[in-house]
């Protein structure tokens, strides 16, 4: 077989190599503060999948859901109420969960999630914001 082309990433898992040819560097990240966001282009009613990567160290929002988040650590882990996750992980979160992930220290956490319904942040502020937003 031939060798993989030098733009090619191999942390790049490769049902996503179309999303990310160039590896998840050269991606049109949108920042979140602590944390970024890349909205893969599927056209799939209902559902959002993105990629996200957390800052080492840093957390997300405290958050629920109205229907049911899947989530694949790709690169690092993170810490939640349900557990530490780490590379390889699914965690499946749904209206009944209440968390705050936490990239670890080590490294930031790069995760592929995938929802069927908006997030609603649950912290102080974040109530405040749930109007405003819908993530």
């Amino acid at each position: 077989s031939s060798p993989p082309p030098a733009t090619l990433d191999p942390r790049v898992p490769k049902p996503l190599r179309r999303f990310a040819p160039c590896g998840f560097d050269a991606l049109a990240w949108r920042n979140l503060g602590p944390a970024q966001e890349f909205r893969l282009p599927l056209d799939v009613p209902g559902y959002r999948v993105w990629l996200l990567r957390v800052r080492a160290g840093k957390s997300v929002p405290k958050h629920t859901h109205e229907g049911r988040e899947l989530t694949v650590v790709i690169e690092g882990a993170f810490r939640d109420e349900l557990g530490h996750h780490v590379r390889g992980d699914l965690v499946i979160a749904d209206p009944e969960v209440e968390h705050r992930p936490v990239a670890d220290e080590s490294g930031d956490c790069l995760c592929l999630t995938v929802t069927d319904a908006p997030l609603r942040l649950t912290g102080p502020i974040g109530r405040l914001l749930n109007p405003l937003l819908r993530i």
